[in-house]
C-alpha cells in the first residue's frame, strides 16, 4: 500500500518560496517574469520545523531532498540552523540539495559545507547552465563571479558539488569545456539535464529580453548530450528500499516512496499537486486537507492520502496524475 507511513523512505521539502532567479519554466513566476499572483513569500517556521524533526516521524527516512517549486533553500535564513537541528536527531541519512548557487556569501557555504558533513552523505547540485558568457540565458539574474565564488567556498570547505547543467540548443556544443570546468573547481561530478519544454519560450522582463530556448530533442539528448562524469572513486547513492508499480505507468514518487513538503509546512503526495497550488491548473481538491501539516503527526498526515489516491488512480480522476511527466495516460492502479 503507496503513501502508507512505512513506505516513505524519502522526503522533498521546499523550505522557501523566496528565489533570487527568474528561471523561464519555474513554477513560481510566469514564463521567466514576474512572481504569480497568488504566490505567497514564506520561509518555513524554524519552531515548526524542531517540531516536525523528530525520531519517530523520521524513522523510516532514508533521503531528503531540499528542491523547489518556488524557492531555493539557500534563501532560507535559517537554513543552517536547521541542519544543525537535524544533526541533533538523524545523521544516518542523504541529504540532496539543489540550488543556482548565487545567493548569500562564501561564508555561507563554508559553513553549510561543514555542517553537512555531519551527515551520513550530502551532495548538492548546482544548477548552471553554461560558462560565464551564458550561464544565465536561461536562470535569469544570477552573477556569475558570485555563483563561482560560493562554489569554490563549499568545495574548499570539503562540500560534494555536482555541477548540473540543462542542455539547450545555445550551450550543447560546450557539454566538454562545462563539465572540464566544473572538474578543475572541485566538483565531484558533472551531470547533465533535460529541457522538456520545447520550445520554452520567455517573456520580456526587466533588462532579461524575450526569448524563445530551443532544445535537442530526448532521443538526440540521449544520444549525443546525456551525460554523468565522476571526478572520483565515490560510488552512487544506492536507491531507497521502495516498493515497485505493475505496468509500464508508474507514480514517480509513490514508486520512489517519497512525499514533498511545501514553503508554508504543509505535506502533499508529490511536487505536481504541490506546485499546483498556485496557478490551481488541476482538479485536485486542496480544500479538503486541512491538517496535513508538519506539525501533525506525520504517520496521520500519510493516512490521509492512502484512500484518495488509491481511489483517484483507479477512477483516473485526478489531471495531474494522469499527465504527470506529460504523459496522457491513466495512472496506475496499485495492488492493495
Amino acid at each position: 500500500m503507496f503513501y502508507k507511513f512505512e513506505t516513505i523512505k524519502k522526503i522533498e521539502i521546499d523550505c522557501t518560496s523566496y528565489c533570487n532567479a527568474f528561471c523561464g519554466a519555474c513554477d513560481r513566476n510566469v514564463d521567466g517574469g514576474e512572481n504569480q499572483s497568488n504566490l505567497k513569500l514564506n520561509h518555513i517556521d524554524l519552531q515548526d520545523w524542531r517540531t516536525f524533526v523528530t525520531t519517530n516521524d523520521l524513522s523510516n527516512i532514508q533521503e531528503i531532498i531540499f528542491n523547489g517549486n518556488f524557492g531555493d533553500f539557500s534563501m532560507h535564513p535559517h537554513f543552517i540552523e536547521m541542519m544543525e537541528i537535524l544533526a541533533e536527531v538523524k545523521t544516518n541519512v542523504y541529504l540532496n540539495l539543489n540550488t543556482n548557487g548565487g545567493a548569500r556569501n562564501t561564508k555561507f557555504w563554508h559553513d553549510l559545507a561543514v555542517v553537512l558533513q555531519k551527515f551520513a552523505k550530502h551532495d548538492i547540485k548546482w544548477g548552471i547552465d553554461g560558462l560565464e558568457h551564458n550561464h544565465d540565458v536561461y536562470r535569469r539574474g544570477i552573477d556569475w563571479k558570485k555563483r563561482i565564488d560560493n562554489l569554490r567556498a563549499f568545495n574548499n570547505a570539503g562540500g560534494n558539488s555536482i555541477w548540473k547543467c540543462i542542455v539547450f540548443d545555445y550551450n550543447k556544443n560546450e557539454i566538454d569545456a562545462i563539465s572540464d570546468f566544473a572538474k578543475t573547481i572541485g566538483c565531484v561530478a558533472f551531470q547533465t539535464n533535460r529541457n522538456r519544454s520545447i520550445p520554452l519560450r520567455m517573456k520580456a522582463y526587466k533588462d532579461f529580453p524575450q526569448q524563445e530556448l530551443t532544445s535537442p530533442d530526448l532521443k538526440t539528448f540521449n544520444e549525443f548530450y546525456k551525460r554523468e562524469d565522476r571526478f572520483n572513486s565515490e560510488t552512487p547513492t544506492p536507491p531507497t528500499n521502495a516498493k515497485k508499480v505493475f505496468g509500464d505507468y508508474s507514480c514517480p514518487y509513490a514508486q520512489e516512496g517519497m512525499i514533498q513538503i511545501d514553503p508554508w509546512g504543509k505535506v502533499w503526495p508529490c511536487c505536481y499537486i504541490s506546485g499546483r497550488q498556485v496557478d490551481r491548473k488541476t482538479n485536485f481538491n486542496y480544500s479538503k486537507y486541512k491538517d496535513n501539516h508538519i506539525t501533525n503527526n506525520l504517520e496521520i498526515i500519510c493516512e490521509m492520502f492512502v484512500d484518495d489516491l488509491t481511489m483517484a488512480w483507479k477512477l483516473n480522476s485526478i489531471d495531474t496524475c494522469n499527465k504527470c511527466g506529460g504523459k496522457q495516460k491513466p495512472a496506475p492502479i496499485y495492488d492493495m
